[in-house]
């Protein structure tokens, strides 16, 4: 297999990440709209915008303007969709560029995928799936996240707000990074991304998804693997492209996680 690195990032410290050759890059909607996306000129990479998790009326206007703006940049490939009602204002206007289905359009069998295949040119395999569900649902080259904090929940309730320490106002369009962390009751550190332009939160799981061990022998239906970075310093990230590129080369280095799960990946969901 020829696989390829698709690599996340959430935040202006990870993005030099990007800067690196042979892998594609995915940026977050509101990093792109604040003026990132002059940064991406001359990178020669494959370049994507990851629209928000959750959308309301409200953003439709924001939603048609970064539209707008990438179809008339030659450095952008498309747009990641998570939802249907970013998906339906995709095609309501038209949009000329890929569609790529995010994993939370929950392609979960062949016959979910073939209506999401209408409208979209590729999709992400959901992370609920073990590896014998991914297998049957029968599409091949889908982006399989292979690292990553699996999100335990999206939510439009914000705990900074019901805090009382909304941001919303300093932090419009802003670049700068947004992690608060809450402790669950077994004491285990989990990072919420504030996501101010769009009002919701994601918490993390507190620790990452690894699946390195089954990539060269396990991963025979799609040739794109995709790094999604969260919370992590850019140290973390280079270290951690790095190790996955040395994998899909053939090497065999020594892995730079303390601590990782495979998620669902065994078993799926029970």
């Amino acid at each position: 297999m020829n696989f390829k690195l698709w690599v996340s990032v959430s935040s202006e410290k990870q993005f030099k990440i990007l800067k690196r050759k042979n892998i594609i890059g995915i940026v977050p909607a509101f990093y792109y709209l604040s003026g990132m996306g002059d940064e991406f000129a001359g990178l020669g990479n494959e370049m994507y915008v990851s629209l928000p998790l959750i959308l309301r009326n409200k953003d439709e206007s924001t939603v048609l303007s970064l539209l707008e703006k990438t179809q008339g940049d030659s450095n952008i490939k498309g747009v990641i969709v998570h939802n249907t009602e970013g998906l339906y204002i995709i095609k309501k206007v038209g949009y000329n560029k890929e569609i790529i289905a995010g994993p939370g359009m929950y392609c979960w069998n062949s016959e979910a995928l073939k209506i999401i295949m209408r409208d979209c040119n590729n999709f992400s395999y959901p992370l609920e799936l073990s590896k014998y569900e991914l297998k049957e649902i029968g599409a091949k080259d889908g982006l399989l996240t292979v690292y990553g904090r699996t999100p335990l929940m999206i939510s439009a309730n914000c705990i900074r707000k019901t805090g009382g320490k909304c941001k919303l106002k300093q932090r419009a369009l802003d670049k700068s990074d947004s992690f608060v962390y809450i402790r669950d009751r077994k004491n285990n550190l989990l990072p919420v991304s504030i996501q101010c332009n769009y009002c919701y939160n994601i918490i993390y799981n507190a620790i990452p998804t690894s699946l390195h061990e089954y990539i060269m022998k396990d991963v025979s239906y799609t040739e794109n693997l995709l790094l999604s970075f969260s919370d992590e310093d850019s140290q973390t990230c280079g270290e951690i492209v790095d190790y996955y590129a040395d994998i899909i080369s053939g090497k065999t280095p020594k892995c730079p996680l303390n601590d990782f799960t495979k998620a669902y990946y065994n078993h799926g969901v029970e």
